[in-house]
């Protein structure tokens, strides 16, 4: 088998399955010690009919799953449970917190969602629901510190809005940093790991689940029933919502299952797109780009070679040297494959990135001639990752190359053809370092 065929950048070095295990019993542990001094605790007043609602209202959210492209994935859940912490207090809190956990674990198993190589089952679900608890049990005992055991809304507004606030500040400060901690050690550390922290996630929180938990605490703090009228915008708002994802994600594989069937029309580039996929997101986060930027690398990569749609078998397949005629169709394919990518609201950040990722790093390349940094980072990574993937691959005019002999020949075209600081990227993900150069 060829070393393309078994090519994983980075998955075939250390494993850290062990150290993310421990990191998620660590979680579940210091979340279940602060649920039991929870249950033991003083509480304020807050069983009643109105938690009972927020309880089914946060499983049945957890049932439809919203993920929007600046946001990530989130449910309506989450205005249940900061509803019950405003109004019900920390063990209520927890209680809602692990009822709509369950509810997502059920949903996640309908849909498959848990990769088994990620710690999917139980060890996940309970890692899952402590760091949810963690965050929004921390919060409600600082709402719960600062109010006292007054009732809602007793105290002075602008206080009430600066500890609502602050609150808000805690669950994104836990639940964002345990996972951009998660996903640094499932990522094998590479880079820092604060760049896996999602900012958007707070204005989400503060712009919109806040305002709507602090809607439904104060109905139901009036009357029970006056929640059930927030039931009908609620639905209306999750359709438009869910509806405008649905279309993006089948915009997306549309545009996906075009680029594969390109791809299949050169037989010995089956496979490109994904191992590049994998190799410029694994130098992206190296070099600290922020996740949103690896994602966008990531997708970019996928679709970089969507413009070949333009060009004929006769020249996708030659085996010998092109015509000039020929080579200049060649040129312009990455042009085509952005203004392809960029008709999609979701890809015109890709675009960019497949447009000059055919840009060489001293001006010569195309199809506009930028030069070093005036050419986008992601255009930079990706063109190192294609061309030691192309290297490594066997194509119909040459045999492969070895992994050695592919990094030698992207040293020597470093401050040329590609950024020295791409290049350098590479050699730290595969684990190669100027040791094994030289003894190769």
């Amino acid at each position: 088998m060829s070393q393309a065929a078994t090519f994983s950048p980075v998955r075939a070095a250390a494993d850290f399955s062990a150290v993310l295990s421990r990191f998620r019993w660590g979680v579940t542990a210091s979340a279940l010690a602060f649920a039991v001094a929870t249950l033991f605790s003083a509480q304020p007043s807050g069983w009643d009919l109105g938690l009972l609602l927020c309880s089914v209202m946060a499983v049945l959210s957890e049932r439809w799953l919203l993920t929007l492209p600046s946001y990530g994935p989130f449910t309506l859940s989450e205005a249940a449970v900061l509803a019950t912490m405003l109004r019900s207090g920390p063990a209520a809190t927890l209680l809602v917190v692990v009822l709509s956990g369950l509810s997502r674990f059920l949903r996640e198993s309908r849909e498959a969602r848990r990769p088994q190589a990620n710690g999917g089952g139980a060890e996940f679900m309970a890692y899952s629901v402590s760091q949810n608890w963690l965050a929004y049990g921390s919060a409600s005992w600082l709402w719960f510190a600062g109010r006292g055991l007054g009732p809602m809304f007793a105290a002075t507004p602008v206080l009430d809005g600066a500890l609502m606030l602050l609150s808000v500040g805690v669950i994104f400060c836990v639940q964002a940093y345990l996972v951009a901690l998660h996903h640094w050690l499932d990522q094998q550390c590479l880079g820092a790991w604060s760049t896996r922290i999602n900012w958007p996630r707070l204005r989400l929180l503060g712009q919109a689940l806040l305002p709507l938990g602090v809607l439904l605490a104060a109905c139901l703090q009036v009357r029970t029933g006056a929640a059930l009228l927030l039931l009908g915008p609620l639905w209306v708002t999750y359709s438009s919502l869910r509806h405008y994802t649905l279309t993006l994600r089948e915009a997306q594989q549309v545009v996906n299952s075009l680029a594969r069937a390109v791809e299949r029309r050169e037989p010995h580039t089956v496979g490109h797109a994904a191992r590049v996929s994998q190799l410029a997101s694994d130098m992206g986060r190296h070099m600290r780009m922020p996740e949103s930027e690896v994602r966008t690398l990531a997708s970019a990569a996928n679709l970089h070679e969507l413009g070949k749609i333009s060009l004929g078998d006769g020249i996708l397949c030659k085996s010998g040297r092109l015509a000039a005629a020929e080579w200049e169709r060649v040129r312009r394919y990455p042009a085509v494959g952005a203004e392809v990518a960029a008709q999609l609201s979701l890809s015109r950040r890709e675009a960019v990135i497949i447009r000059h990722h055919q840009e060489r790093f001293d001006g010569q390349g195309y199809p506009q001639q930028l030069q070093g940094d005036h050419i986008p980072l992601g255009a930079r990574v990706l063109a190192v990752a294609k061309a030691f993937d192309a290297m490594i691959s066997r194509r119909s005019y040459r045999p492969a190359l070895s992994w050695q002999q592919a990094l030698r020949e992207l040293r020597s075209c470093a401050g040329s053809q590609f950024d020295p600081r791409a290049v350098a990227a590479l050699e730290e993900v595969l684990g190669l370092g100027n040791r094994h150069l030289r003894a190769a």
